[in-house]
């Protein structure tokens, strides 16, 4: 199908404008559109969470809220951390061989949230959660990091890097036995390890 925009007489130059503007703001509200992205694994404070049959892990951006959160569905219980872009230091992208890397620092620690499963066409219920009632429980932690699958962090740096002017994005390009090392380097390796010994 072919559409041909025919301007009344006189207004020719008026609606090729409004055509350029629809067609900005198509291309702002795509870019601006949330982005959700399952991860292999997510890694918080001294605690790792892989990503089961049982156990749904995914990472979503959402840029026009300019907020990301990371959340986690076990059984009957989901839980997650929405953290704003204001309150991150910095975004750290590792692009190795294998898969790719996101680590994440924030001013102030994690506000860990959960809410149980709702019943079809029910809305979650969150709250504020700092129990520590079984093994999934979010520790107390200023950073966090997840691993996706390789190419899948691409498009969400190239998005961040033209929306969010303010954010500080990193990247390494590590092969894999050298992302520890990586980490160390931005200083949340030893975070981590410093979290994991108290």
């Amino acid at each position: 199908m072919r559409l041909r925009l025919i301007p009344q007489w006189g207004q020719g130059f008026t609606s090729e404008c409004q055509l350029k503007t629809a067609q900005d703001q198509l291309e702002w509200h795509s870019q601006i559109k949330p982005t959700r992205l399952p991860v292999l694994a997510l890694h918080i404070g001294n605690k790792k969470f892989a990503r089961t049959n049982e156990c749904d892990i995914f990472v979503k951006f959402f840029y026009h809220k300019k907020s990301v959160i990371f959340q986690m569905s076990k059984d009957k219980l989901c839980r997650k951390v929405d953290i704003p872009f204001d309150d991150i230091t910095f975004f750290c992208f590792i692009f190795g061989q294998q898969s790719d890397i996101l680590t994440i620092e924030v001013k102030s620690s994690l506000i860990p949230l959960s809410a149980a499963k709702p019943l079809p066409g029910k809305f979650l219920d969150w709250k504020v959660d700092y129990s520590k009632d079984d093994e999934y429980y979010f520790p107390e932690s200023k950073s966090l990091w997840v691993e996706a699958e390789k190419g899948s962090l691409e498009k969400t740096y190239a998005k961040l890097k033209n929306i969010c002017k303010t954010c500080h994005l990193m990247v390494n390009a590590c092969k894999k036995e050298e992302i520890m090392n990586c980490m160390h380097h931005t200083g949340v390796g030893r975070q981590q390890d410093r979290h994991a010994s108290e």
